[in-house]
């Protein structure tokens, strides 16, 4: 079997991949680290473009099955030598598999005005953390929103962590980013979509209806949003907390809005 190494033109792309938030966009991939996220877009059919695989966790069961299957979708395949992919890759533990697929592009003026109602687009503004980020992803997606937005301020949510966070979803679920976050918001608003900031002194999340087009929007976690946005917005939302809690994680925040919004939808509130 032949194997390539460290010198090796594949590796040392995915090494600048790894490593590069602009080579990335550049290239217009995301790079896939570990057999269960690879191996569940591959079964749901999303486009991959090369699988790399550790020649000595070849035989690992769960690497076993991303080879055979990502054969049988006509993957092209590369065999890497032992250990070279763990010098490589951003995760701590040994992933043995790690794939390039392309960032899928999204209409964020379509899909946020898809809807007549329910889970907002959730928009993270300055979001730094790709844990928190890719956590707001999952959230987006299991709660029916109809995209996630996010800022250049943020993380990248097609970096690895970020993408370990969201198990894959930025891959499989509408995510944009914006360069410009106050000019995409006031297009929302002009095509309709009610803008509603997580901002101090608003009124309870389940106190607003959320029957009609909404992007929620997240700020930072420290800094909270920007002030040029808090300045063109004036809706606010908020979460009555027990005494002495000041505040939420960004991802578990945008969850308690997003699934009540949902349970309105569904009970037709």
């Amino acid at each position: 079997m032949r194997t390539i190494g460290a010198k090796h033109p594949h590796i040392i792309e995915l090494r600048r991949l790894v490593g590069r938030r602009s080579s990335r966009l550049d290239a217009g991939v995301a790079v896939v680290e570990g057999p269960k996220v690879l191996g569940e877009l591959i079964k749901v059919g999303s486009p991959v473009q090369r699988v790399l695989y550790d020649v000595a966790s070849a035989s690992t069961e769960s690497i076993a099955d991303v080879i055979v299957a990502a054969d049988r979708a006509g993957i092209p395949l590369e065999a890497v030598g032992r250990g070279v992919l763990d010098k490589v890759l951003d995760s701590t533990t040994p992933q043995g598999v790690a794939a390039l697929v392309p960032r899928p592009q999204h209409d964020l003026a379509a899909l946020a005005g898809a809807t007549s109602g329910g889970a907002p687009t959730l928009v993270a503004a300055g979001v730094q953390d790709p844990g928190n980020l890719g956590a707001l992803v999952r959230v987006a997606a299991a709660a029916g929103s109809p995209a996630l937005v996010c800022d250049r301020g943020s993380a990248d949510p097609w970096a690895p962590k970020a993408l370990r966070a969201s198990t894959g979803w930025a891959l499989r679920f509408p995510v944009v980013e914006t360069d410009d976050l106050l000019d995409t918001l006031c297009r929302l608003r002009d095509d309709g979509v009610t803008v509603v900031l997580a901002a101090p002194g608003g009124p309870a999340h389940d106190e607003i209806g959320w029957m009609s087009p909404t992007a929620l929007v997240m700020g930072s976690e420290g800094q909270g949003v920007d002030p040029a946005v808090l300045a063109e917005f004036p809706d606010r939302v908020s979460i009555p907390m027990a005494g002495g809690v000041e505040s939420l994680n960004v991802a578990t925040a945008a969850a308690v809005v997003a699934f009540e919004a949902a349970r309105q939808a569904r009970a037709g509130d």
